[in-house]
C-alpha cells in the first residue's frame, strides 16, 4: 500500500479527496490535499485550495482558514464562485467574525443575485445584524429579503426577525 499511495499523481489525490470529503473522511481528504504541492499548475492549485476550504468548512474546523481560502479564490472557480463566496462568508461568521461576514454576504447577493445562495445570504446579512444587537441596521437586510426573496423560506424567516427588530 505505501508504495502505491506514494505513486499517486496530484490529479489522483484530488480525485480521492473529492470522494473522501462527502463520505465525511475529512482528515483523509485533507491528507490527500496536503500532499498536492505548490509545484502544480494554477488550475490544480485553485482546485486543491477550493476543496481544502470546503472540507475544512464541512468538518467544522479552522473556519478562519476556510474563509481565507474560499474568499481568496472565489472569482477564479467558475460556476462554483457563488458557492465559494457564500461558504467563505459563512466560515467568517462561524469564526466569530460576523461584521466581516455581513459584508461578504452582501457581495454574494450583489455579484450572484440569481444563485441558489443569494436568498440565504440576503437573509443572513440582516439576521447577523439582529444577532449583534444592531436592530436598526438589521431592518434593511431583512426588508430586502422579504422584497426579493419573499417566496422562499428565508422570506418567512425575515418577517419574524423584522418584527423583533422593530
Amino acid at each position: 500500500g505505501g508504495d502505491a499511495a506514494a505513486a499517486l499523481t496530484p490529479e489522483q489525490r484530488l480525485a480521492r479527496a473529492r470522494v473522501l470529503t462527502p463520505a465525511k473522511k475529512w482528515h483523509e481528504s485533507l491528507h490527500e490535499l496536503d500532499r498536492i504541492g505548490d509545484d502544480v499548475g494554477p488550475a490544480l492549485r485553485r482546485e486543491r485550495d477550493f476543496q481544502t476550504g470546503m472540507t475544512l468548512f464541512k468538518m467544522r474546523r479552522q473556519y478562519a482558514r476556510a474563509a481565507e481560502l474560499l474568499l481568496g479564490l472565489y472569482k477564479d472557480v467558475g460556476d462554483r464562485a457563488p458557492e465559494a463566496l457564500f461558504h467563505g462568508a459563512r466560515a467568517l461568521s462561524r469564526a466569530d467574525r460576523d461584521a466581516e461576514a455581513i459584508t461578504w454576504y452582501r457581495r454574494v447577493v450583489a455579484e450572484y443575485p440569481r444563485s441558489r445562495w443569494a436568498a440565504e445570504a440576503q437573509f443572513l446579512s440582516g439576521w447577523l445584524e439582529f444577532n449583534l444587537g444592531r436592530y436598526r441596521e438589521a431592518l434593511p437586510g431583512l426588508r430586502e429579503t422579504r422584497a426579493r426573496f419573499g417566496k422562499t423560506k428565508w422570506g418567512d424567516e425575515a418577517l419574524w426577525y423584522l418584527g423583533f427588530s422593530h
